[in-house]
């Protein structure tokens, strides 16, 4: 896990890895998690308590 926080965010053939920038816990009882930088924002929402601290999207996918 250590080697991820030290290695730059990678871009490869419109897929970028991101970081985690905020959870947040739904009405319903989901998680809410949110990977931004200057370029990019992606939505996630998962069940579990926990959201990845690292994520792969399709940049054809940001918000």
């Amino acid at each position: 896990m250590a080697l991820l926080a030290c290695q730059p965010l990678a871009t490869h053939a419109g897929r970028i890895t991101m970081q985690l920038t905020e959870q947040e816990e739904t009405a319903n009882g989901k998680t809410l998690c949110r990977y931004e930088n200057s370029i990019y924002s992606f939505n996630f929402v998962t069940r579990s308590k926990h959201c990845p601290s690292v994520k792969t999207f399709d940049t054809e996918d940001s918000d």
